[in-house]
């Protein structure tokens, strides 16, 4: 999946500002897909595929804009993410 963002909403980003852009937009997008995931397992607990549905996606977004996703641990780093 690609994500596109138009270059006339960018006109006043400097090229590290468009480059931290990016990063924020790819950690989000990530934190997404994991909050996602983690609803669907709590929805669904048999050991199938997963089954991500467009509304789980929905809450997930919510979640994380209010500040109340899941919190992510690093196991190789010990610490919450």
């Amino acid at each position: 999946m690609q994500i596109d963002i138009d270059e006339t909403s960018l006109s006043g980003f400097n090229v590290p500002a468009k480059d931290e852009l990016k990063k924020a937009t790819l950690k989000f997008a990530d934190d997404l897909l994991k909050e996602a995931y983690r609803i669907e397992a709590s929805h669904n607990p048999a050991a199938g595929n997963p089954q991500v549905t467009s509304s789980m996606v929905i809450d997930a977004a919510i979640l994380m804009r209010r500040g109340l996703a899941h919190r992510f641990i690093h196991k190789s780093l010990g610490f919450l993410a």
